[in-house]
Protein backbone atom coordinates (compact mmCIF):
# COMPACT_ATOMS: atom_id res chain seq x y z
CA UNK A 1 0.00 0.00 0.00
CA UNK A 2 1.37 3.13 -1.14
CA UNK A 3 2.59 5.39 2.09
CA UNK A 4 2.57 9.06 2.35
CA UNK A 5 5.84 10.84 4.08
CA UNK A 6 6.44 14.10 4.40
CA UNK A 7 9.82 15.68 2.33
CA UNK A 8 11.85 15.40 5.62
CA UNK A 9 11.33 11.54 5.39
CA UNK A 10 11.89 11.05 1.81
CA UNK A 11 15.14 13.04 2.20
CA UNK A 12 16.25 10.77 4.71
CA UNK A 13 15.25 7.65 2.83
CA UNK A 14 16.78 9.35 -0.77
CA UNK A 15 20.36 9.35 1.44
CA UNK A 16 20.08 6.38 2.93
CA UNK A 17 19.32 5.04 -0.98
CA UNK A 18 22.42 7.27 -2.15
CA UNK A 19 24.69 5.73 0.93
CA UNK A 20 23.46 1.88 0.14
CA UNK A 21 24.75 2.43 -3.62
CA UNK A 22 28.17 3.86 -2.52
CA UNK A 23 28.40 1.28 -0.22
CA UNK A 24 27.49 -1.64 -2.38
CA UNK A 25 28.81 -0.40 -5.93
CA UNK A 26 30.78 3.07 -5.57
CA UNK A 27 27.92 4.91 -7.06
CA UNK A 28 27.61 8.52 -5.81
CA UNK A 29 25.00 10.88 -7.04
CA UNK A 30 26.71 13.91 -8.28
CA UNK A 31 23.54 15.61 -8.22
CA UNK A 32 21.80 17.10 -5.48
CA UNK A 33 18.88 16.21 -3.36
CA UNK A 34 17.49 18.73 -1.30
CA UNK A 35 18.98 18.05 2.19
CA UNK A 36 19.90 14.76 1.32
CA UNK A 37 23.57 16.27 0.91
CA UNK A 38 25.38 18.74 2.63
CA UNK A 39 25.11 22.33 1.26
CA UNK A 40 27.12 24.05 -0.01
CA UNK A 41 29.91 22.31 -1.37
CA UNK A 42 31.84 25.98 -1.31
CA UNK A 43 30.60 28.52 -0.09
CA UNK A 44 30.91 31.44 -2.14
CA UNK A 45 33.64 33.32 -0.33
CA UNK A 46 36.03 29.73 -0.91
CA UNK A 47 35.04 29.47 -4.64
CA UNK A 48 36.12 33.35 -5.05
CA UNK A 49 38.98 33.94 -2.46
CA UNK A 50 40.02 30.73 -2.20
CA UNK A 51 44.15 32.19 -2.15
CA UNK A 52 43.27 35.28 -0.16
CA UNK A 53 41.70 33.03 2.53
CA UNK A 54 44.79 30.63 2.82
CA UNK A 55 46.83 33.65 3.36
CA UNK A 56 44.54 35.15 6.23
CA UNK A 57 44.61 31.97 8.25
CA UNK A 58 47.52 33.32 9.45
CA UNK A 59 46.77 36.74 10.14
CA UNK A 60 45.15 38.76 12.64
CA UNK A 61 41.64 39.66 12.89
CA UNK A 62 42.20 43.06 11.72
CA UNK A 63 43.23 41.98 8.51
CA UNK A 64 40.25 39.81 7.90
CA UNK A 65 38.16 42.41 8.70
CA UNK A 66 39.57 44.80 6.19
CA UNK A 67 39.44 41.73 3.67
CA UNK A 68 36.15 41.41 4.35
CA UNK A 69 34.70 44.85 4.53
CA UNK A 70 37.21 46.06 1.42
CA UNK A 71 39.58 44.27 -0.37
CA UNK A 72 37.04 41.32 -1.04
CA UNK A 73 34.18 43.70 -2.27
CA UNK A 74 36.24 45.85 -4.23
CA UNK A 75 38.23 42.77 -6.00
CA UNK A 76 34.61 41.05 -6.58
CA UNK A 77 32.73 43.95 -7.98
CA UNK A 78 36.33 44.93 -10.54
CA UNK A 79 36.07 41.41 -11.60
CA UNK A 80 32.63 41.21 -12.24
CA UNK A 81 32.79 44.60 -14.42
CA UNK A 82 35.55 43.16 -16.60
CA UNK A 83 33.58 40.02 -16.95
CA UNK A 84 30.41 42.10 -17.90
CA UNK A 85 32.38 43.91 -20.57
CA UNK A 86 34.21 41.00 -22.20
CA UNK A 87 30.76 40.13 -22.83
CA UNK A 88 29.05 42.87 -24.29
CA UNK A 89 31.43 44.36 -26.18
CA UNK A 90 31.69 40.90 -27.91
CA UNK A 91 28.18 40.09 -27.70
CA UNK A 92 26.26 42.98 -27.68
CA UNK A 93 24.16 44.66 -24.89
CA UNK A 94 21.15 43.34 -26.95
CA UNK A 95 22.46 39.72 -26.00
CA UNK A 96 23.98 39.79 -22.94
CA UNK A 97 22.55 39.50 -19.88
CA UNK A 98 19.09 39.47 -21.20
CA UNK A 99 19.60 37.40 -24.46
CA UNK A 100 21.76 34.82 -22.77
CA UNK A 101 19.20 34.78 -19.80
CA UNK A 102 16.55 33.50 -21.74
CA UNK A 103 18.68 30.65 -23.22
CA UNK A 104 19.90 29.69 -20.06
CA UNK A 105 16.11 29.69 -18.35
CA UNK A 106 15.42 27.61 -21.43
CA UNK A 107 18.77 25.15 -20.97
CA UNK A 108 18.12 24.12 -17.67
CA UNK A 109 14.85 21.59 -18.14
CA UNK A 110 16.79 19.55 -20.68
CA UNK A 111 19.90 19.64 -18.92
CA UNK A 112 18.25 17.60 -15.81
CA UNK A 113 16.57 15.85 -18.11
CA UNK A 114 19.49 14.30 -19.92
CA UNK A 115 21.18 13.39 -15.90
CA UNK A 116 18.26 11.33 -16.07
CA UNK A 117 19.21 7.41 -16.79
CA UNK A 118 16.72 4.61 -17.26
CA UNK A 119 17.75 1.04 -17.60
CA UNK A 120 15.60 0.50 -20.91
CA UNK A 121 17.83 3.07 -22.57
CA UNK A 122 21.02 2.30 -20.77
CA UNK A 123 23.03 3.96 -23.31
CA UNK A 124 21.02 7.49 -24.01
CA UNK A 125 24.30 9.71 -22.38
CA UNK A 126 25.98 8.17 -24.97
CA UNK A 127 23.97 9.68 -28.04
CA UNK A 128 24.67 13.48 -29.36
CA UNK A 129 22.12 15.05 -27.32
CA UNK A 130 24.02 15.01 -24.73
CA UNK A 131 27.50 15.40 -25.72
CA UNK A 132 26.28 18.15 -27.27
CA UNK A 133 25.01 20.16 -24.41
CA UNK A 134 27.88 19.28 -21.73
CA UNK A 135 31.13 19.85 -22.14
CA UNK A 136 33.57 16.92 -22.24
CA UNK A 137 34.66 17.19 -18.56
CA UNK A 138 31.18 17.12 -17.59
CA UNK A 139 30.06 14.18 -19.97
CA UNK A 140 33.11 11.83 -18.64
CA UNK A 141 32.18 12.70 -14.60
CA UNK A 142 28.79 11.31 -15.27
CA UNK A 143 29.70 8.70 -17.58
CA UNK A 144 31.56 7.04 -14.49
CA UNK A 145 28.32 6.84 -12.78
CA UNK A 146 26.00 5.89 -15.32
CA UNK A 147 28.41 3.02 -16.35
CA UNK A 148 28.22 2.04 -12.67
CA UNK A 149 24.54 2.28 -13.16
CA UNK A 150 24.55 0.08 -16.32
CA UNK A 151 26.53 -2.66 -14.51
CA UNK A 152 23.91 -2.09 -11.46
CA UNK A 153 21.20 -3.00 -14.10
CA UNK A 154 17.97 -1.55 -12.79
CA UNK A 155 18.49 1.15 -10.94
CA UNK A 156 16.49 4.40 -12.64
CA UNK A 157 17.45 8.48 -11.86
CA UNK A 158 14.54 10.65 -13.16
CA UNK A 159 14.85 14.09 -12.93
CA UNK A 160 12.42 16.15 -13.80
CA UNK A 161 11.78 20.09 -13.96
CA UNK A 162 8.32 21.25 -13.06
CA UNK A 163 8.58 24.78 -13.49
CA UNK A 164 11.53 27.41 -13.53
CA UNK A 165 10.65 30.70 -11.06
CA UNK A 166 13.71 32.59 -11.47
CA UNK A 167 17.15 32.22 -13.19
CA UNK A 168 19.79 34.93 -12.55
CA UNK A 169 23.56 35.68 -13.55
CA UNK A 170 25.38 34.34 -10.22
CA UNK A 171 29.23 34.75 -11.47
CA UNK A 172 31.35 35.81 -14.57
CA UNK A 173 34.78 34.27 -14.81
CA UNK A 174 37.14 34.68 -17.33
CA UNK A 175 40.32 33.06 -18.25
CA UNK A 176 43.53 35.31 -20.00
CA UNK A 177 45.86 33.62 -21.57
CA UNK A 178 46.65 30.21 -23.32
CA UNK A 179 44.89 27.31 -22.59
CA UNK A 180 47.63 24.94 -22.05
CA UNK A 181 48.76 27.18 -19.18
CA UNK A 182 45.35 27.41 -17.66
CA UNK A 183 44.33 24.05 -18.34
CA UNK A 184 46.82 21.76 -17.88
CA UNK A 185 46.98 19.16 -15.06
CA UNK A 186 50.24 20.46 -14.22
CA UNK A 187 51.06 23.90 -13.48
CA UNK A 188 53.81 25.24 -15.21
CA UNK A 189 56.86 26.19 -13.60
CA UNK A 190 58.12 28.84 -15.95
CA UNK A 191 54.53 30.81 -15.78
CA UNK A 192 52.71 32.54 -13.09
CA UNK A 193 49.06 32.06 -12.90
CA UNK A 194 47.83 35.74 -11.39
CA UNK A 195 44.00 35.71 -9.66
CA UNK A 196 41.91 38.36 -9.09
CA UNK A 197 38.56 37.54 -7.79
CA UNK A 198 37.12 36.00 -10.32
CA UNK A 199 39.42 36.77 -12.93
CA UNK A 200 42.29 34.47 -13.77
CA UNK A 201 45.82 35.36 -15.98
CA UNK A 202 48.81 33.77 -17.12
CA UNK A 203 52.33 35.41 -17.36
CA UNK A 204 55.87 33.98 -18.01
CA UNK A 205 57.57 34.71 -14.72
CA UNK A 206 60.26 37.63 -14.42
CA UNK A 207 62.07 39.51 -11.80
CA UNK A 208 61.91 42.79 -13.80
CA UNK A 209 59.03 44.63 -13.53
CA UNK A 210 58.29 45.64 -16.96
CA UNK A 211 59.42 42.50 -18.43
CA UNK A 212 56.61 40.87 -16.11
CA UNK A 213 54.04 43.55 -17.60
CA UNK A 214 54.73 42.54 -21.15
CA UNK A 215 54.52 39.22 -20.62
CA UNK A 216 51.26 39.40 -18.65
CA UNK A 217 49.71 41.26 -21.90
CA UNK A 218 51.50 38.92 -23.93
CA UNK A 219 49.67 36.26 -22.42
CA UNK A 220 46.37 38.23 -22.66
CA UNK A 221 46.67 38.30 -26.13
CA UNK A 222 47.13 34.25 -26.58
CA UNK A 223 44.12 33.24 -25.70
CA UNK A 224 40.32 33.50 -23.78
CA UNK A 225 37.61 31.75 -22.18
CA UNK A 226 34.52 32.54 -20.63
CA UNK A 227 32.34 30.76 -17.72
CA UNK A 228 28.39 32.34 -16.14
CA UNK A 229 27.32 30.44 -13.57
CA UNK A 230 23.55 31.01 -13.47
CA UNK A 231 21.80 30.08 -10.17
CA UNK A 232 18.01 28.94 -10.84
CA UNK A 233 15.18 28.84 -8.67
CA UNK A 234 12.84 25.59 -9.60
CA UNK A 235 10.23 23.40 -8.68
CA UNK A 236 11.95 19.99 -9.85
CA UNK A 237 11.46 16.11 -8.81
CA UNK A 238 13.64 12.95 -8.28
CA UNK A 239 12.44 9.49 -8.33
CA UNK A 240 15.19 6.75 -8.05
CA UNK A 241 13.42 3.64 -8.83
CA UNK A 242 14.64 -0.23 -9.26
CA UNK A 243 12.50 -2.35 -11.67
CA UNK A 244 11.42 -5.50 -10.08
CA UNK A 245 14.18 -7.69 -11.39
CA UNK A 246 17.28 -5.34 -9.44
CA UNK A 247 18.82 -6.58 -6.32
CA UNK A 248 16.79 -5.32 -3.08
CA UNK A 249 18.09 -2.08 -0.91
CA UNK A 250 19.20 -3.58 2.64
CA UNK A 251 20.26 -2.01 5.07
CA UNK A 252 19.77 1.87 6.19
CA UNK A 253 18.01 2.08 3.41
CA UNK A 254 15.81 -0.59 3.94
CA UNK A 255 14.95 0.55 7.03
CA UNK A 256 14.56 4.18 5.77
CA UNK A 257 12.14 2.73 4.27
CA UNK A 258 9.78 1.94 7.02
CA UNK A 259 10.14 4.98 8.88
CA UNK A 260 6.78 6.56 10.26
CA UNK A 261 5.53 9.69 8.57
CA UNK A 262 6.04 13.14 10.25
CA UNK A 263 2.90 14.64 10.59
CA UNK A 264 2.47 18.42 10.52
CA UNK A 265 1.41 21.80 8.74
CA UNK A 266 2.89 22.18 5.43
CA UNK A 267 4.66 18.70 5.14
CA UNK A 268 5.37 17.84 1.42
CA UNK A 269 3.01 14.93 0.92
CA UNK A 270 5.98 12.43 -0.49
CA UNK A 271 4.51 8.71 -2.12
CA UNK A 272 6.69 5.96 -1.82
CA UNK A 273 5.73 2.20 -2.88
CA UNK A 274 7.76 -1.03 -2.14
CA UNK A 275 7.26 -3.68 -3.84
CA UNK A 276 9.06 -7.00 -2.61
CA UNK A 277 11.43 -4.37 -0.98
CA UNK A 278 12.13 -2.85 -3.86
CA UNK A 279 11.48 1.19 -2.98
CA UNK A 280 10.56 3.65 -5.69
CA UNK A 281 10.96 7.59 -3.98
CA UNK A 282 9.16 10.05 -5.85
CA UNK A 283 9.34 13.60 -4.60
CA UNK A 284 6.27 15.77 -5.36
CA UNK A 285 7.25 19.26 -6.50
CA UNK A 286 9.87 21.09 -3.78
CA UNK A 287 11.60 24.07 -4.84
CA UNK A 288 15.44 24.60 -4.52
CA UNK A 289 18.42 26.17 -5.92
CA UNK A 290 20.75 24.83 -8.36
CA UNK A 291 23.58 26.58 -10.05
CA UNK A 292 24.66 25.40 -13.71
CA UNK A 293 27.98 26.36 -15.28
CA UNK A 294 27.64 27.96 -18.78
CA UNK A 295 31.18 27.58 -20.76
CA UNK A 296 32.12 29.37 -23.79
CA UNK A 297 34.62 28.38 -26.32
CA UNK A 298 38.41 28.58 -25.39
CA UNK A 299 39.27 31.33 -28.05
CA UNK A 300 42.99 31.44 -29.55
CA UNK A 301 44.45 33.91 -30.22
CA UNK A 302 42.07 36.49 -27.70
CA UNK A 303 40.84 38.48 -31.02
CA UNK A 304 39.55 35.22 -32.23
CA UNK A 305 36.86 35.89 -29.91
CA UNK A 306 35.33 38.52 -32.43
CA UNK A 307 36.31 39.09 -36.23
CA UNK A 308 36.50 41.96 -38.65
CA UNK A 309 33.47 41.99 -41.64
CA UNK A 310 33.66 43.74 -44.65
CA UNK A 311 35.12 47.01 -44.88
CA UNK A 312 36.68 46.96 -41.30
CA UNK A 313 33.32 46.70 -39.80
CA UNK A 314 33.16 44.56 -36.72
CA UNK A 315 30.98 41.50 -36.84
CA UNK A 316 29.40 39.80 -33.87
CA UNK A 317 30.75 36.40 -33.76
CA UNK A 318 27.56 34.26 -32.64
CA UNK A 319 28.36 30.42 -32.58
CA UNK A 320 29.79 30.57 -28.94
CA UNK A 321 28.45 27.31 -28.88
CA UNK A 322 28.03 27.64 -24.90
CA UNK A 323 27.80 24.33 -22.77
CA UNK A 324 27.13 22.93 -19.34
CA UNK A 325 30.70 22.61 -18.11
CA UNK A 326 29.26 22.20 -14.26
CA UNK A 327 26.39 21.44 -11.96
CA UNK A 328 25.99 22.69 -8.00
CA UNK A 329 30.11 23.01 -8.07
CA UNK A 330 31.00 19.60 -8.35
CA UNK A 331 33.80 19.56 -10.69
CA UNK A 332 34.94 22.91 -9.16
CA UNK A 333 35.05 21.29 -5.54
CA UNK A 334 36.66 17.92 -6.67
CA UNK A 335 39.34 19.56 -8.75
CA UNK A 336 40.15 21.56 -5.09
CA UNK A 337 40.55 18.46 -3.22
Amino acid sequence: MPRNYSFLSSASAAQATAHHLKRSLGITFPWRYKDALPLPRLTHDDLVFPTLNAELAHCGSLAKMWAGLVTKPLTYQVSQWVGERVLQNNLGPEYFPDGFLKGAYVAVTPALQALSYSPSDPMAWDKPFAKSIFTPEMHERFDREFTKLREMGDTGIELAVNDVHDARIKDIWVLFGPKRVLLANRPDPSRAILKLGTLTASAARSEDASNAMNALKLDLMEGIQVHIDVEYSLDCALTVYQTSSAKPIEGDAAAAAEEPAPTGDGADPVQQTVVKSFPVFHETTARRDLVLRFSSPYFEPSDAISQSGPGGMQERVWDWDWKISDIDYLLEAEGRD
